[in-house]
């Protein structure tokens, strides 16, 4: 058994630790690599519009027109994308149209 001094003192000390400050710049830093300050990344792309349509047996298990995606992805990508990750009910304008909403 432990005495009632044995156990005191270890409270102290765990107080002694726990209202310590940590130091604010000793964080770890990020170094910049794929924007450049100052820029919108955004506008660093060619976007389009397209529409994202997935075929079924008999009629489209997937259609949403007027979506916004960067030049280079895939159509692919785009159906993928547009029925799998955008939030919102279909055809409600609390619907995402564009990775823009998404990532931003």
């Amino acid at each position: 058994m432990a005495s009632a001094e044995g156990t005191q003192s270890a409270a102290v000390a765990t107080e002694e630790y726990v209202n310590k400050v940590a130091d604010k710049t000793a964080g770890a830093a990020v170094k910049r690599y794929f924007t450049i300050p100052g820029r919108d990344p955004f506008e660093e792309l060619e976007w389009e519009l397209r529409d994202a349509f997935i075929a079924g047996k008999d009629k489209p298990t997937f259609e949403q027109k007027g979506v916004e995606f960067p030049k280079f992805w895939s159509q692919t990508a785009t159906n993928i994308v547009a029925q799998k990750y955008f939030r919102g009910r279909m055809s409600s304008p609390e619907r995402e149209r564009s990775v823009k909403q998404m990532i931003g």
